[in-house]
């Protein structure tokens, strides 16, 4: 029986919704529209489109956006982990 070698793509995200979205990007996206439903309670009209720009912004952010080739998500969690982690610091030959 022949065999065939058939390439796997691993730099991009499999689009499985309509052939555009991806199910981490559907995942985001139903985040946000809960996020976004949180703001029908009654609070004041300029707190709830605030709420609503923020949300959403950071949403789609974190669904579409790449900086460097690098999902923003991801972007921002090597971010954070890199700022959040103790560094050590070495001077001259004191290493320890």
């Amino acid at each position: 029986m022949r065999t065939f070698n058939i390439p796997f793509e691993v730099q991009e995200e499999d689009k499985i919704f309509g052939g555009y979205l991806s199910i981490r990007q559907v995942l985001y996206l139903f985040i946000a529209a809960l996020g976004i439903r949180l703001f029908w309670v009654p609070v004041p009209f300029v707190l709830r489109i605030a709420g609503f720009v923020a949300v959403a912004g950071i949403m789609l952010a974190f669904a579409f956006l790449k900086v460097n080739g690098v999902q923003f998500d991801l972007y921002t969690l090597t971010w954070a982990k890199f700022h959040l982690r103790n560094k050590r610091y070495f001077f001259g030959e004191e290493k320890s």
